[in-house]
């Protein structure tokens, strides 16, 4: 049984949509966790794992897909004790869940040779083994095996639409979480969370119609896991789709192990004493901060990558002051990893809450964004973070006003700055900062920068307004020196698929060459530009 709970709150005038196993968070600290590689399974046996890890974990977190190296399982070692065994295959690892009791009884089946796409009938199984009485999704390869352990099968149509799982079970999915992947990585969190899970992408006539009905079933404030990969427009479509029944996404398509990486908590999270600088007359401050944090993709692997936090220039010889979005979710869905960047933070590595807080939205499609932005100000209080990045999804083509956008996140206590960004321009509001609730700064960003080898490359790859390194070097050095303006200071967009630490040094240091420049974390950003407000 699951326990849909608000972790930090169950009092709270909102809540959150992820569920907690039934035996409690931190039910499997100390004890062993079986450790199964994932690499080099197909996507089918891959989805046999991850829906058994689902299944499994609606009591307890049991099973992890993937390697005792990885940084999250070296956390949940670190801060829960938990012990990795590891096991050589699928067969032992059905034999190990089997002693302990938990192993499911029923398995979906699907046909592996399909006439449709693979994804989709993989999704129709692993649906239907996210029913009230969890199974595994699997094909021919495994059903001998499943027979040997007593399962019984809850189908005998292996060509099971996700239309027609949808429409004969919708009733008894969750109507807080969605799954929406293409991959099998997330099977185990539908399982866990006994979520309606599907693949749909309407810009290519598939599955429209399904795609607007699961939306529409969704309670507000509730997450999509997964992603539509493909050209620009999907990802506005799909994030906007979320937006307009009051709901957030998780990019999470290559996001493994969240049905047991969610079942531990922290408390609260402290995050280290930043650098201060002093400040100086004659100079134009500048924040660097490195966006898409509310990615789980980018917070997994990217960023906890040699080109990003674990860069050994990050703990060199010349460190540079940067801001890091980064979701605030993670508190919840990934605690000991969480903890664990916390942990190895320097005084130059500060956190931001990433677009849009909660999750990735965009609060101006939103009936009601003051709800979200509690939801984000809840999350933000246990990250100890204090600003947060806004996307809005509304294309503009006149005056971009960011006051409306900001003023329901302003109005939370926790939240001290709104930086805003547009899908279509980080840099629409071109720098400028403007006065919001409570005497709050609205922080717009300066430029959209990327490490390409030109301005046409960049827009290419991110977007109308995205530059090279040589052009935000050259629209720093044109602003204002004046330190009694806010014209004074700038906010740069680092853009995090196109750039790496090393590209942000070396602005930095041929800046600081030129001379008159100073560069500072977001929150001395933000107190400094709240004085002139």
């Amino acid at each position: 049984m699951l326990l849909a709970v608000s972790v930090l709150s169950t009092l709270a005038a909102v809540s959150w949509p992820y569920p907690t196993c039934s035996q409690g968070l931190n039910a499997s600290a100390g004890k062993e966790i079986y450790v199964i590689s994932v690499d080099s399974m197909t996507d089918d046996q891959q989805v046999a794992v991850g829906s058994l890890q689902g299944a499994v974990g609606r009591q307890r977190p049991l099973i992890y897909a993937g390697d005792v190296t990885d940084y999250n399982l070296v956390s949940l070692v670190k801060y829960f004790g938990v012990k990795p065994v590891v096991v050589g295959n699928f067969s032992d690892l059905l034999a190990k869940v089997s002693s302990t009791g938990m192993l499911p009884k029923k398995y979906a089946l699907y046909n592996d040779t399909p006439g449709q796409p693979g994804e989709l009938l993989r999704n129709a199984a692993l649906s239907l083994a996210s029913l009230p009485e969890p199974g595994i999704a699997i094909t021919k390869e495994y059903v001998a095996l499943a027979q040997q352990y007593g399962m019984t099968a809850i189908n005998t149509n292996t060509d099971l639409s996700q239309q027609e799982v949808w429409r004969e079970h919708k009733s008894k999915y969750s109507n807080r979480i969605l799954i929406q992947s293409h991959t099998p990585q997330l099977s185990d969190y539908a399982v866990f969370t006994g979520a309606f899970a599907f693949y749909a992408d309407p810009l290519s006539d598939l599955e429209p119609a399904l795609m607007a009905e699961t939306f529409r079933n969704l309670q507000p404030l509730s997450a999509v896991l997964g992603w539509i990969p493909g050209p620009v427009p999907r990802e506005d479509v799909f994030v906007s789709a979320a937006a307009d029944v009051q709901s957030y996404v998780h990019c999470a398509d290559n996001a493994r192990n969240l049905a047991t990486l969610s079942q531990f908590d922290i408390p609260k999270f402290q995050q280290g004493q930043g650098k201060r600088v002093p400040k100086s007359d004659h100079v134009h401050t500048v924040t660097f901060l490195v966006s898409d944090g509310d990615s789980f993709v980018y917070d997994f692997y990217t960023f906890l990558s040699t080109q990003w936090y674990l860069s050994s220039e990050r703990v060199g010889s010349s460190p540079v002051p940067l801001g890091w979005t980064l979701s605030s979710t993670l508190s919840l869905m990934a605690p000991a990893t969480l903890a664990n960047v916390y942990a190895n933070m320097t005084e130059n590595d500060e956190f931001v809450s990433g677009p849009s807080g909660a999750g990735y939205a965009y609060p101006d499609r939103m009936a009601n964004a003051a709800d979200f932005a509690e939801l984000t100000a809840q999350a933000m209080e246990k990250t100890d973070q204090a600003a947060v990045n806004v996307i809005t999804g509304k294309p503009y083509e006149t005056v971009f006003d960011p006051v409306p956008i900001a003023e329901p996140f302003l109005e939370q206590d926790q939240i001290k700055s709104v930086i805003v960004y547009n899908y279509f321009d980080y840099a629409i509001m071109q720098g400028q900062i403007v006065k919001g609730a409570k005497n709050k700064p609205i922080v717009g960003a300066r430029a959209w920068m990327c490490n390409l080898a030109t301005d046409f490359d960049c827009i290419t790859a991110c977007g109308p307004e995205c530059v090279t390194l040589n052009t935000t070097k050259n629209i720093l050095r044109m602003q204002s020196k004046d330190t009694t303006s806010l014209r004074s200071y700038s906010l740069i967009a680092v853009d995090a698929w196109h750039n790496n630490y090393e590209s942000v040094q070396k602005i930095m240091s041929e800046l600081h060459a030129e001379g008159g420049f100073r560069f500072v974390l977001p929150s001395q950003f933000i107190e400094e530009v709240t004085a002139l407000l």
